[in-house]
């Protein structure tokens, strides 16, 4: 790895947008409040039409004499994994540099030593680089103060928190939270041919990108963002799964789960070292299920008797 790397990693935020006004202005604080700057801040907008486009010119031109802004407005909403995907590559497609990229949700709150705790990490002595990192998050409500939970991994959680994720199962499930991800601009050019695919979501795509193909990952155990929990969320981390909703969409979903990972098998072949062909039956898809090293034992049944229903 570089020197400059080892010794100052620059760390890139990437914020995407879409009509998130309500809670905008809190997450661009905490971003400001960074007790290690970040080295810049890509944002890319996805057709805002509330005052979104507002608050993102007003901290770019607050933040002008300290922190680097770059803004981009895209008319269109392709969703959360696609406009988090397109931004990245967008952001290596560009002229300024950077050494890692940290993802950033626009309605939760950073916790002020976020990013120097990453770049402790990446710059620890004696130790591997990690090349992904990720880590773990406080929930809070919707007023972003009251704690519903001190992790994600709680018992609210099917997730085990993953300190290690080559684990197959990672097909099935993913336990890692977006806005805690921090890759380096290394490991998201070497995969920037297959990240636009049939991803259920972006985290899942770069977890499995990095898990698979030998990547050096790091989990930080410390939460560092406020999870923040309100009816506007894409996924929410507490919200029951109801068993009406969960029967009603179950199958849509496994099939799109299904086409993601023969995608995965098939485009990303090359970079991975998970075993090929793991989908060949409902009962080897089941039985990665019950061994399952990321998911809580009660959860590994439930998942396994689900495929035999329905994949």
């Amino acid at each position: 790895m570089p020197r400059h790397i080892a010794a100052f990693p620059r760390i890139a935020v990437l914020l995407c947008t879409a009509d998130g006004a309500d809670y905008l202005a809190e997450q661009l604080a905490s971003i400001a409040a960074q007790s290690r700057p970040p080295a810049v801040v890509f944002i890319h907008d996805w057709n805002s039409r509330d005052r979104t486009r507002v608050l993102l010119a007003e901290f770019a031109s607050a933040q002008s004499l300290s922190i680097p802004v770059t803004i981009v407005e895209h008319d269109n909403k392709p969703g959360a994994a696609l406009s988090f995907i397109r931004a990245i590559k967008h952001c290596l497609a560009g002229d300024i540099e950077f050494d890692y990229l940290a993802l950033c949700d626009q309605d939760d709150l950073w916790a002020p030593c976020k990013l120097r705790l990453y770049a402790d990490r990446i710059t620890e002595p004696g130790r591997i680089t990690p090349e992904f990192l990720y880590g773990d998050v406080q929930i809070v409500g919707s007023d972003g103060k009251q704690i519903i939970s001190p992790t994600f991994y709680g018992p609210q959680s099917p997730f085990r928190a993953p300190l290690e994720l080559k684990d197959p199962s990672l097909l099935l499930v993913n336990p890692v939270v977006g806005m805690s991800i921090c890759a380096s601009r290394r490991f998201l050019e070497s995969h920037s041919d297959v990240l636009e695919g049939p991803w259920l979501m972006h985290d899942w795509a770069l977890a499995l990108l990095a898990s698979s193909s030998g990547t050096p990952t790091a989990f930080l155990k410390a939460p560092t963002v406020n999870y923040r929990q309100h009816g506007a969320n894409v996924l929410g981390a507490t919200q029951g799964w109801r068993l009406y909703e969960r029967f009603r969409k179950a199958r849509q979903q496994f099939t799109r789960l299904k086409r993601q990972a023969e995608w995965f098998e098939r485009s990303a072949g090359r970079h991975t070292e998970f075993p090929a062909k793991v989908f060949d039956s409902r009962w080897s898809v089941a039985t990665i299920a019950v061994n399952s090293r990321l998911l809580k034992p009660i959860y590994r049944w439930l998942l396994a008797c689900a495929i035999l229903v329905l994949w």
